[in-house]
């Protein structure tokens, strides 16, 4: 899901929604919204805010194996109880990283 958000002259906000999962791994699926600047000339991007929709177990480790970066992350949301199983990881690898809050 993609969305492009701006007109006229101003920089484009792109809204974008990954579901990271992974059957080999045995990982529970997430949901990873991104809200990006894109600049007004080129391709460039700047992340501004990212926001994770459920914690599972290994999550820490997958987004690091497969190059995702977590330093933008401004909050978490867990719908369940399973959904919160890898947020005490998270949180110490956010700290770990010099995200003041989350």
């Amino acid at each position: 899901v993609t969305a492009l958000l701006g007109h006229g002259s101003m920089a484009a906000n792109l809204v974008y929604a990954e579901v990271l999962t992974c059957g080999e791994d045995a990982l529970e699926s997430c949901l990873l919204l991104s809200v990006e600047r894109r600049a007004n000339y080129g391709t460039e991007t700047t992340v501004l805010r990212r926001y994770l929709f459920d914690v599972p177990e290994e999550l820490v480790r997958f987004c690091s194996s497969h190059r995702l970066k977590l330093g933008k992350l401004s909050a978490a949301f867990c719908l369940s109880g399973q959904g919160a199983a890898g947020l005490p990881e998270l949180i110490l690898a956010c700290a770990s990283q010099g995200l003041a809050k989350l």
